[in-house]
């Protein structure tokens, strides 16, 4: 469970990341996506904010990735795993 800067409520989820918008009563889901062919898991497990607005997801069984904020709304950014480059994490349990 996160509250960030604005005031929106994140909520972590076996079933992705939701976030609360108390201004507009609304809530939206937000799950990360695989190449084609990867599983991927939207387990969330951990929650930061960073300087910058964006947040940070830890998960069991994908890494981590942020969710960047935009003209459109949130995107991901960022995805670290196990896999694809020389600068992955050791373990994907986060």
């Amino acid at each position: 469970l996160l509250v960030d800067r604005s005031g929106r409520i994140w909520v972590g989820t076996t079933v992705g990341v939701h976030r609360f918008d108390p201004d507009r009563e609304t809530f939206t889901r937000y799950l990360l996506a695989g190449a084609p062919g990867e599983r991927v898991s939207n387990d969330i497990r951990q929650l930061a904010e960073d300087p910058d607005g964006g947040i940070w997801i830890g998960t069991y069984g994908s890494g981590i990735a942020r969710l960047g904020q935009e003209s459109e709304g949130y995107k991901f950014s960022v995805r670290i795993s196990t896999a694809g480059s020389s600068s992955r994490l050791s373990n994907n349990l986060i």
